[in-house]
């Protein structure tokens, strides 16, 4: 939207909220709500396109928020392909940074997904290798920009009744259908090397006893603690480690079900709980507890007024400690009771109700919400698989290859390919077809947890894949043994998978382009709400709409 050519806005009210756009945006009708904004179809009266548009919910609620905003639009309006959902414009009624609340994301209406398609009939070899090849073609484009997609699986994939595709939710926020699917169907087309490194942040079975002991006892847990959670890097973590999809999954495997049941009945109860609770919660390794985990001048007043002083003192006392206390943790924390209370605690109302009365003040608030509940969920499989965690997790680009060959692999046969019930399972499952690792891979790998899990597994051949195929394209084989790759450093990127036999009849190198160079430094600029809000507001009003020639994809 530009402010020297500012349309006309009209308002219209969409599902209880006030919607104000312009007004070549016409016939408004919701499409769905996710965690970060509401969807509704509309009419294009100057294009004559079907268009999405987005309302960002809340988009300067926190500097989170705010970082995600800018790095939303950013990453849109960067991306020109036509595989690839692009930004046809971006909008707000406001007139002036001060009154700069509202954000309009507007798209390509997108209809069928390809997993509507795979369910509703069979394709043809014909059809997967078109179908592929574009994927292909876009995230080719999409990884030289040096951006990894981090969720590719068959509803984030448009598909229009020419059987032409752009891939959708970069990295992005999520819409309706990923809210309702969660992190389940999304675990299916996973990498294997994204999953064995949550090892080291999954608290699951014995590992997870073991994780506890280690992580909160002694010396190593207050520098941990001092690491993890101190200045700016403690608030990016924050946001990688307890937002996202995964978030959803980590949390139901975590504080659910019989491993939470087990988890908690060994942490929080009996001799070693009492001791736990003891050095954590009270005296000297309290206090030096406390001033690793919440350092910085806001944590420092933050703790003052909510962690010290008689009151405090006395809180801790009576709750973590003494007879009361081990009996409560061992009604509270174990069993049915656990299961609710956890669930009560850590999502939803409650929590923000009892966050709010406990963290009192704007920080904690902001801090608790993000932590405790929902939208940072939501969106931890994106932060967990950003730069950073790249480099803590050990993989690349090539973790969108291993979820191309999972989907390649149901567009031939139908059938989810991996469809694992948990982490393990999931991890069980790929070992079947691709056999375990050798030792050589297994000692690359950064998590300790990972390693020793590997190193459990009994001895497991790589299967034949032209025997789990049977009857596919030999080709296609032999592209799905080199997608499907334990060894990461092996596994064939999307420039190479393009240049396979198996897409003779459509590879044009001249016509699968890559991007420009795309600036992420911003990514490591620490800023306040208001600065990056002044720069979300620069950015659509500087924002140049895509010149339309009449041949766009529609849905």
């Amino acid at each position: 939207m530009s402010q020297k050519e500012r349309p006309t806005f009209y308002r219209q009210e969409v599902t209880k909220t006030i919607w104000e756009v312009p007004e070549r945006y016409q016939t408004l009708s919701p499409v769905g709500s996710g965690a970060y904004g509401s969807v509704c179809s509309s009419y294009d009266q100057k294009t004559g396109l079907k268009i999405a548009v987005k309302k960002l919910s809340r988009p300067f609620q926190s500097f989170i928020h705010a970082k995600r905003t800018y790095r939303e639009l950013r990453l849109l309006k960067h991306m020109k392909h036509e595989n690839v959902i692009g930004l046809l414009d971006v909008f707000t009624p406001a007139t002036s940074l001060e009154e700069f609340n509202d954000v309009y994301l507007v798209t390509h209406l997108m209809g069928a997904d390809l997993n509507n398609i795979i369910k509703c009939q069979k394709l043809t070899d014909d059809h997967v290798q078109f179908l592929i090849y574009q994927i292909l073609r876009g995230l080719k484009y999409i990884h030289s920009a040096d951006i990894i997609h981090r969720d590719l699986k068959p509803s984030n994939l448009a598909v229009n009744e020419d059987c032409e595709l752009k891939i959708l939710d970069f990295g992005l926020a999520r819409h309706t259908d990923d809210e309702m699917t969660g992190y389940v169907a999304t675990r299916w087309y996973r990498a294997p090397e994204i999953m064995l490194n949550w090892m080291h942040y999954n608290m699951t079975g014995t590992v997870a006893r073991d994780l506890m002991q280690y992580i909160m006892t002694g010396t190593v847990a207050r520098d941990l603690i001092y690491y993890i959670m101190t200045g700016t890097v403690a608030r990016d973590l924050i946001y990688y480690i307890m937002t996202g999809t995964v978030a959803r999954d980590l949390m139901q495997y975590v504080m659910t079900g019989t491993v939470a049941r087990d988890l908690m009945q060994y942490v929080m109860t009996g001799t070693v709980a009492r001791d736990l609770i003891y050095y954590i919660m009270t005296g000297t390794v309290a206090r030096d507890l406390m001033q690793y985990v919440m350092t910085g001048t806001v944590a420092r007043d933050l703790m003052q007024y909510v962690m010290t002083g008689t009151v405090a003192r006395d809180l801790i006392y009576y709750v973590m400690t003494g007879t009361v206390a081990r009996d409560l943790m061992q009604y509270v924390m174990t069993g049915t009771v656990a299961r609710d209370l956890i669930y009560y605690i850590m999502t939803g109302t409650v929590a923000r109700d009892l966050i709010y009365y406990i963290m009192t003040g704007t920080v904690a608030r902001d801090l608790i919400y993000y932590v405790m509940t929902g939208t940072v969920a939501r969106d931890l499989i994106y932060y967990m698989t950003g730069t950073v965690a790249r480099h803590l997790m050990h993989y690349n680009m090539t973790v969108d290859i291993w979820s191309v060959g999972c989907i390649m692999a149901e567009l031939l046969t139908g059938r989810t390919l991996f469809p694992g019930t948990d982490h393990i399972n999931q991890l069980q499952q790929i070992m079947r077809l691709t056999g375990t690792p050798p030792a050589s891979l297994i000692s690359r790998m950064p998590s300790h947890e990972a390693r020793n899990y590997i190193n459990s597994l009994p001895q497991m051949p790589k299967r034949n894949f032209s025997d789990v195929f049977i009857g596919a394209n030999p080709q296609a084989v032999d592209l799905l043994e080199k997608m499907l790759v334990l060894d990461t450093d092996k596994r064939i990127t999307a420039a190479q998978a393009l240049a396979h036999p198996y897409f003779s009849q459509y590879h044009d190198p001249d016509d699968e382009p890559e991007a420009d160079p795309y600036d992420q430094s911003f990514e490591s600029r620490d800023l306040d709400i208001e600065e990056w809000k002044r720069l979300t507001f620069e950015a659509v009003c500087d924002f140049e709409p895509p010149i339309f020639d009449g041949n766009d994809m529609e849905s």
